[in-house]
């Protein structure tokens, strides 16, 4: 087993004892999902939560529960305060923990200003991976608070008790753990502002969805009635069968390519105007 910081090795405490203080807090706190559980119901460390391959923690700089994937934060305390000494001990070296891998599972580290964030998988995820889905945790966060409300609360206290805030939006993280890459995140929009989505279905089956994006938190009239607009002009030319359609049996795929042994490919159309070139379409 190893562990991976910002440098190099963590020089006095080796990574069993750090892995063993992780074990007694938290035994198997690895864990995925068996269908019809809850975060709120599942009793920490119990059976089913000790089943689960992967878990995610959001935690503050003070060791302050903020969310946790199955579980309930509280019941959690002891797990976090064990993560957030692994954290300070490394950081008392100046250096920064980022990872510690065993045989069968990785702990994955990601501080993002007072709050950090932990994964914990026996998944065949790598690090980057795990990293990339706590990365959106962290932008899922900001989106719901903002860069500057979070920094400007922990700069006034540090023991700051954030699940206040995010009371009610836990249900957006675990959607985004459960389908991660979300429709639309866009936490890097402005770290101090709000984005607003308008989202309509235009069709009874809901495949067909309409999203307008805006800065404005009164545009909300606005973008119903360019919606109103744009559904109308998509009946009168007869356009909406037409997506419905598509949408139940794809132009092409996989086995348009020719190659038996390819799962999966990205389009990229290269006759694109020059005026869009900065707009490229994929598809999948």
């Amino acid at each position: 087993m190893g562990m991976a910081t910002g440098e190099e090795m963590a020089p006095t405490l080796g990574p069993e004892e750090l892995s063993a203080g992780l074990e007694e807090a938290a035994p198997g706190s690895i864990p995925s999902p068996s269908p019809g559980a809850s975060r709120g119901v599942e009793e920490a460390g119990g059976p089913g939560w000790r089943a689960r391959r992967k878990h995610v923690f959001v935690l503050s700089e003070a060791g302050k529960p903020i969310y946790s994937r199955y579980g309930s934060e509280e019941a959690l305390s002891a797990t976090m305060g064990v993560m957030t000494a692994l954290v300070s001990f490394v950081e008392s070296g100046h250096d920064a923990i980022r990872s510690i891998c065993s045989e069968d599972r990785k702990l994955v580290f990601e501080q993002q200003g007072p709050l950090v964030l932990v994964s914990v998988s026996r998944t065949r995820q790598s690090e980057g991976q795990l990293r990339r889905e706590l990365l959106a945790v962290h932008g899922q966060i900001l989106s719901v608070l903002t860069r500057g409300a979070i920094a400007r609360l922990f700069q006034r206290r540090q023991g700051y008790d954030l699940r206040r805030l995010l009371a009610g939006s836990e249900r957006l993280l675990d959607g985004l753990l459960g389908e991660m890459w979300t429709p639309v995140c866009l936490p890097r929009f402005n770290p101090d502002g709000y984005f607003y989505a308008y989202v309509a279905r235009l069709e009874a089956e809901g495949r067909v969805c309409l999203t307008l994006l805006s800065t404005d938190r009164e545009a909300f009239y606005a973008a119903a009635a360019c919606r109103r607009r744009i559904e109308e002009g998509l009946r009168a030319h007869g356009c909406l069968p037409g997506l419905v359609g598509a949408l139940r049996t794809p132009a092409y795929g996989v086995g348009a390519v020719g190659l038996p042994e390819l799962r999966h490919f990205i389009y990229k159309p290269l006759d694109i105007p020059d005026n869009y070139r900065q707009l490229p379409q994929f598809t999948r």
